[in-house]
């Protein structure tokens, strides 16, 4: 648990220097996380997130969470797997 607390605190320092203080960014809290095409277990999957990696939120409905990936496609996540950083 304390690892897991270290490893998203660094996460978050590292790229302070990196972003404005208006940039909003998200990173992914534990490893395996899916990545739907709707905000509904259901849906067709888009693809899989590693613990660490960073997200761009885009909007919300109910628990889900519509992101923006690293290679810009779009899918939607449970939002409880997110660590929310606002710089």
């Amino acid at each position: 648990m304390l690892g897991c607390a270290f490893l998203t605190i660094s996460i978050a320092l590292s790229i302070w220097q990196h972003y404005s203080i208006t940039t909003p960014v998200a990173f992914v809290t534990q490893n395996g996380v899916t990545v739907l095409q709707q905000p509904d277990l259901g849906a067709k999957e888009v693809t899989t997130l590693s613990i660490g990696t960073e997200v761009k939120p885009l909007s919300e409905f109910s628990r889900w969470q519509e992101v923006q990936l690293p290679d810009g496609r779009k899918g939607w996540v449970q939002g409880a797997t997110l660590l929310h950083v606002v710089l």
